[in-house]
């Protein structure tokens, strides 16, 4: 059975009586006013104090440092080869093999510090050093002046 449509219209938004508006209008006045009077706390701009090294020495500071935790299980690092005379510039060769059977594609650099343990400048850029699969392969660098003392190597995936 069809029925024929509705000629009443649909509902519109219910008005509210005047009194009540005006009730919460002075309710929601009321409750905001102590809002306006209500200061910020500033913002902390006090220094955070760094915190010391969980990792004891020697073990904190490393002869070879890896970039990136993924890259201890694939490369080996046999003892470096020093060359550091008197009156001469220190040279460093320091062996790694890839125990992986792809070629991994990393950048290598050799920061060279003084007897003070400050790193001796201008910093080595890094240097881009495929390794093919299970060979070795020599990272090389010398110092720019006679002030080297120590080394350290630092290995990164290629960019």
């Amino acid at each position: 059975m069809n029925r024929a449509p509705s000629a009443t219209r649909r509902p519109g938004p219910a008005v509210l009586p005047a009194a009540l508006t005006a009730v919460l209008f002075t309710g929601l006045l009321a409750s905001t006013s102590g809002l306006v009077g209500c200061e910020t706390p500033p913002p902390n701009v006090a220094p955070v104090a760094g915190l010391p090294d969980p990792v004891p020495d020697p073990y904190n500071n490393p002869q070879v440092m890896l970039m990136d935790p993924d890259l201890q299980s694939l490369l080996a690092f046999p003892p470096a080869v020093v060359f550091n005379d008197p009156g001469r510039v220190m040279e460093v060769e320091q062996p790694v093999r890839n125990f992986t059977t792809e070629t991994l594609l990393v950048d290598y650099r050799i920061v060279f510090y003084d007897d003070r343990g400050r790193e001796v400048s201008p910093v080595m850029d890094w240097e881009f050093a495929p390794i093919r699969s299970k060979q070795m392969r020599r990272l090389k660098a010398n110092a720019l002046d006679d002030t080297a003392e120590d080394f350290r190597v630092e290995v990164k995936w290629a960019q």
